[in-house]
């Protein structure tokens, strides 16, 4: 959780990170790059794009979406529309 980007203008008067998790307006476009795409590849498309990627987390097995800060895991549930 304490991985996500959030540019330092957003300023909400809570979590940051939670209310980036939470989704709404502000969002950043999330990718999945295999394993093999290491610190130097990102080092070369920020280089070659003038964008910057964040790793914020890795894909395995499973069924739910776990965001974790520290060691603990951190239930988020999504944006509602409605609310």
């Amino acid at each position: 959780l304490d991985r996500l980007p959030v540019d330092p203008g957003i300023a909400d008067g809570g979590d940051r990170q939670l209310t980036a998790a939470r989704g709404g307006e502000d969002y950043e476009l999330l990718a999945a790059l295999p394993p093999a795409f290491g610190a130097a590849n990102a080092r070369a498309f920020a280089t070659d794009t003038g964008t910057p990627l964040t790793r914020i987390g890795e894909i395995v097995f499973g069924t739910d979406v776990v965001f974790v800060r520290g060691n603990a895991p951190v239930r988020i549930t999504g944006y509602d529309h409605f609310a």
